[in-house]
């Protein structure tokens, strides 16, 4: 679903076109976009791995377990060029998660491997009609919004 080709999309652009308003268009589309990445992260939430005992992050602080995936969070869509970009990721401290994505090795003899547990993109891949279903439902809802206002 990276660079997902929505069906019917070019309906919806006509749609936007005859807002007539070209800020207008992108705050719709905008906010269809970001409501597309909402089952993505709520997925990844769930499937983010979780420790049993509070930690230390790099900077020294003690955090409780789940720190990582309460730091699960989406990004607002960011029009860049001919695209639409919105991201799920863990902000801050909790970078670390990232690592369980691909697995992480020190490669030092008995060091404190990662091991490989994904969690990203299984969250994105078995949420991809419901993401696209969000969106769709989200632009529906502003065009019809936008339209009324008219």
């Amino acid at each position: 679903m990276a660079n997902e080709v929505i069906l019917g999309f070019k309906a919806f652009e006509k749609k936007l076109d005859a807002l007539g308003d070209p800020r207008l268009a992108r705050k719709v589309l905008r906010a269809a976009v970001t409501a597309g990445m909402t089952p993505v992260l709520k997925s990844a939430r769930q499937k983010i791995p979780r420790g049993t005992r509070p930690h230390r992050l790099y900077n020294g602080q003690w955090v409780s377990p789940g720190y990582a995936s309460r730091s699960v969070r989406k990004t607002a869509a960011k029009i860049e060029g001919e695209s639409i970009v919105s991201t799920v990721g863990v902000t801050g401290g909790a970078f670390y998660a990232l690592f369980f994505e691909t697995g992480a090795s020190r490669g030092k003899p008995h060091s404190h491997d990662t091991p490989k547990k994904p969690w990203l993109v299984p969250a994105l891949k078995e949420n991809e009609d419901l993401a696209i279903g969000a969106f769709n439902a989200a632009m529906f809802k502003w065009l019809k919004k936008v339209a009324n206002k008219k």
